[in-house]
């Protein structure tokens, strides 16, 4: 939802900022014009004042800073008065500030010129990796460091966990976790402020994936998606690592990778393995294209990914995971279980089977009543009726020979 606004407009102020000497000891005037980003809701429902934020403080305060300080820039002005007020107004989401100077020393004719703004609280989500040394102890200063940050606070924090190394596996385990931050700061200078958490707890990298005190990584940022050389948000490996995504699920399970549109517990379980209910040793470690459960396979050319899933099996042949597919939520079809029995018993006889059909046989035998007993005729009824009905051939999609089920 968007914020509501708290507006106020050309507040005069004296004070004495500027770069030449003669504006700092005699002051001049400066006008200055806030939209607060806020929600009025419950004061607007109660008539709290409290519930919303005190325009008549929030002006007060800005005559104060501007007498009480002094700047030479007017873009250093609006960028401490902004951080100020966001860090002091209780409910304060986003600041829009224009800092007007009308008496500025330019030698011409003008107006005034200003310099306009805007700044907000964002959200990032950052996760914390350990495995040399006291790997509690590290993660705990990281996450005492970054709450005492001036200008951001830590909102949750997840339990750890430990995990399996990741890449590098000649190494020993590692304890990770995740926190959900408030911060004032922009990507780079988080980034900036990690980089020194992490030097400060004895980081070096000097093998890739290799064995690290401490490890900070920005997950998420707002939903911002940004691909530089040296920052890339949302962090692109994210979806493929647990030990991401359970921490992560932990405090955040809804929300939503901006490229995507995944949320974190749909992208967490789908890389958790699952129960196929059944053991298919022959067919352990391969990978199957299987329909949706409760999806009609006419909307596999209009939404694949929404209709379909690509799934691993493990080497016991006892679980699976989607690697692919199924973007909007859902699982395998029920019949998962009776189809890979199926197949890795046809598949013993004859290498060459790929494809197991499922077709509704009391459907089909109702359909010998009603339309021509003709192979095309009841292949595309098939296609457009039943879910599971079609058979899908490696060349592409054929035309089933008409049979009386159960016959030859």
């Amino acid at each position: 939802m968007k914020a509501d606004k708290i507006k106020i407009q050309n507040l005069e102020v004296f004070a004495n900022h500027g770069v030449f000497p003669e504006e700092n000891v005699l002051g001049q005037k400066f006008v200055v014009s806030a939209v607060l980003y806020t929600d009025t809701r419950k004061a607007g429902k109660t008539e709290e004042l409290t519930a919303s934020i005190h325009y008549g403080e929030v002006s007060a305060f800005i005559d104060r800073y501007l007498k009480e300080h002094t700047f030479q820039l007017l873009e250093k002005v609006a960028e401490s008065l902004a951080e100020e007020l966001l860090l002091q107004t209780k409910g304060l989401q986003k600041i829009r500030l224009e800092i007007k100077k009308p008496w500025a020393p330019v030698g011409l004719p003008l107006e005034t010129v200003s310099v306009e703004i805007e700044r907000e609280w964002h959200t990032a989500y950052i996760a914390l990796g350990s495995n040399i040394g006291d790997s509690e102890a590290y993660l705990k200063e990281a996450i005492d460091k970054l709450d005492h940050l001036p200008t951001s606070r830590v909102e949750k924090v997840s339990s750890f966990l430990v995990t399996a190394p990741y890449g590098v596996t000649d190494q020993p385990d590692f304890l990770n976790g995740c926190l959900k931050l408030q911060t004032l700061l922009y990507p780079e200078e988080l980034l900036r402020e990690l980089n020194r958490i992490e030097q400060e707890a004895g980081r070096e990298r000097i093998i890739h994936w290799g064995p690290r005190t401490l490890d900070l990584d920005i997950i998420f940022y707002d939903d911002l998606i940004c691909e530089e050389d040296d920052l890339c948000i949302p962090h692109i490996e994210m979806h493929k690592r647990s030990f991401v995504l359970k921490p992560l699920e932990e405090i955040a399970p809804y929300k939503r990778h901006p490229v995507t549109g995944k949320t974190v517990r749909e992208n967490f379980q789908e890389k958790e393995w699952q129960p196929i209910g059944t053991t298919v040793p022959n067919l352990a470690g391969e990978y199957f294209l299987v329909t949706g459960s409760g999806k009609y396979f006419r909307n596999v050319i209009l939404k694949p990914e929404d209709s379909i899933c690509m799934i691993e099996l493990d080497e016991k042949g006892e679980n699976y995971r989607i690697v692919w597919g199924l973007v909007n939520g859902g699982r395998p079809t029920s019949e998962l279980p009776s189809h890979l029995m199926n197949l890795e018993v046809k598949k013993l006889q004859d290498e060459r089977y790929r494809v197991v059909y499922h077709a509704h046989t009391t459907n089909i035998i109702a359909l010998t009543f009603v339309l021509p007993l003709e192979d095309r005729v009841f292949t595309r009824e098939l296609w457009e009726m039943a879910t599971e009905c079609p058979v899908v051939f490696p060349a592409g999609v054929g035309v089933v020979p008409w049979m009386v089920p159960g016959g030859r």
